[in-house]
């Protein structure tokens, strides 16, 4: 191709004005988080490039990619990003203030609609009961997961624990998780969300035992500063009127903190444990040999945890009441331990326990809601409790191309207007099955989606190893939402009882 003065001429002013485009959209992008007080462009970008420029690594990821090749470059990757040395106290940020509307993603009712107030759409036979916080009679506490994996880069600032106004977070947390999680409770409880300053992600991998503890330890400080402050100010019932029911509802971090406050709260007798309709624990191991020396399947002779949670039973059957379901979704191939996402709490770590390979994490069925004990090797075939695929009504996608266009076209600040101006996609069906082998919810590899270029979303954000702990809400939504109901209605028909 030969250039002569006029193409080159016509090369620059293209060249320029795709400069000016990136420098507007960039500023664009910049006021926008100023506005709303969040780091939403990050998320923005990373939709739209996820399926549109990374789809071939993870048909690769998901068709030929060894796990221990993916293991290897994941850890190399990570292992930047673990904080060095112990934790500086006189750099943990702030306590939250629980009286300020600012320290809370959602107050019931109180300001108006949130993330965890939607209901998406669905297709199909998923139908979905609307949302009816104003008028329900129970409450939820959510308690989210981590939402920040890589510590901040200024040495000023800890590298253990994140602020409660940290803009990543606070975006991740109430546009996301409030969404693909606490929603599936709006219709039978009002939902309350605080943000704590919770341990950094990356903290999980650090071999500073002592310093991971610390940073455990405040954030769970806060998730009970708050807890209280919900039960003497929303939770606390009214003159005249009954005491409102309590779901306790939390994601893999936010499952060790509601873990504990099981543990000092709901003792055996206490009111609180009266008002329990259910705990809802998924996406940490919880250890089941509690419930297995009650069953009189255990006899090995553990030594006595600080956290024995001896006054609640394991919900057993799908409309059992003041008790815990938890599970932790695999595939049936995977191999976890290449990346083996373990409570940080050294008290909740399997492998602090003598002969840990017989303890088993907890494991309820996401469809079935059934919870099933795994027997151990000498005694046979493990218990397994599996329902396919074709039983699964509604999954959530957790990349969502319709709210980075409403944040683009400038809604918000409210998350609820943010996720609702064009709509969540509907829900998909029939996408994995489920199925309780050895304490973990094992499915099948999910396959692709149209909705996303025929991109592998259901993988994107998989763990390594075949650790689908990021879709532990996702992939069972309508269930969730369907069994939250029937357990409702169980404990109201226990009241009269």
């Amino acid at each position: 191709m030969v250039f002569n003065s006029v193409s080159v001429l016509r090369l620059g002013i293209v060249f320029l004005c795709a400069v000016l485009l990136w420098q507007f959209f960039s500023q664009y992008l910049a006021a926008l988080d100023q506005k709303n007080g969040f780091s939403g462009s990050t998320i923005v970008i990373m939709t739209f490039s996820l399926p549109s420029l990374s789809w071939p690594y993870f048909l690769l990821k998901q068709c030929c990619l060894p796990y221990v090749v993916e293991a290897y470059f994941a850890h190399r990757l990570f292992a930047h990003f673990i904080p060095k040395g112990a934790l500086n106290i006189s750099l943990v940020p702030r306590v939250p203030n629980y009286s300020l509307p600012s320290s809370w993603a959602a107050r019931g009712i109180l300001g108006g609609k949130h993330g965890g107030s939607i209901v998406p759409p669905t297709r199909g036979s998923a139908n979905l009961d609307p949302e009816n916080e104003d008028h329900a009679s129970a409450d939820c506490f959510y308690i989210h997961p981590t939402t920040v994996y890589v510590p901040p880069s200024s040495s000023a600032k800890s590298k253990f624990n994140v602020d409660v106004g940290d803009p990543v977070g606070r975006y991740i947390f109430s546009n996301g998780m409030l969404a693909t999680q606490a929603s599936a409770f709006n219709h039978v409880c009002k939902v309350y969300a605080p943000y704590y300053r919770e341990m950094v992600g990356s903290v999980y991998y650090s071999d500073a035992f002592s310093s991971r503890n610390q940073a455990m330890a405040i954030a769970y400080q806060d998730v009970r500063s708050a807890f209280l402050y919900f039960l003497r100010h929303w939770n606390k019932p009214g003159q005249g009127q009954e005491e409102r029911p309590i779901f306790l509802v939390s994601h893999s971090q936010g499952t060790e903190h509601a873990v504990r406050l099981l543990d000092e709260f709901f003792k055996p007798g206490t009111a609180l444990l009266n008002r329990l309709v259910a705990a809802y624990l998924p996406g940490m191991q919880i250890p089941d040999w509690t419930w297995r020396k009650k069953s009189g399947k255990e006899t090995l002779n553990f030594p006595r945890l600080v956290l024995e949670l001896d006054g609640i039973d394991l919900c057993w059957e799908p409309n059992s009441t003041r008790c815990i379901v938890s599970w932790n979704t695999l595939s049936f191939d995977a191999q976890n331990e290449l990346f083996y996402l373990q409570p940080a709490w050294s008290l909740l770590r399997l492998n602090n326990y003598p002969q840990s390979q017989h303890v088993r994490p907890v494991c309820t069925n996401p469809l079935s809601w059934k919870t099933t004990l795994a027997l151990d090797p000498e005694d046979g075939v493990p218990a397994d409790e599996c329902v396919q695929r074709s039983r699964n009504k509604g999954s959530y996608f957790l990349l969502q191309l319709r709210q980075s266009f409403s944040y683009l076209m400038g809604k918000g600040p409210g998350s609820y207007d943010i996720i609702n101006h064009l709509g969540p996609l509907p829900l998909a069906e029939e996408v994995v099955g489920a199925c309780c082998r050895d304490g973990y919810n094992r499915v099948d590899h999910p396959g692709l989606s149209w909705e996303y270029f025929l991109f592998p979303v259901w993988s994107a954000f998989s763990f390594p190893g075949g650790n689908y702990h990021s879709y532990d809400f996702a992939f069972y939504y309508a269930s969730i939402r369907k069994n939250a109901k029937e357990r409702m209605e169980a404990y109201h028909k226990t009241l009269w009882a």
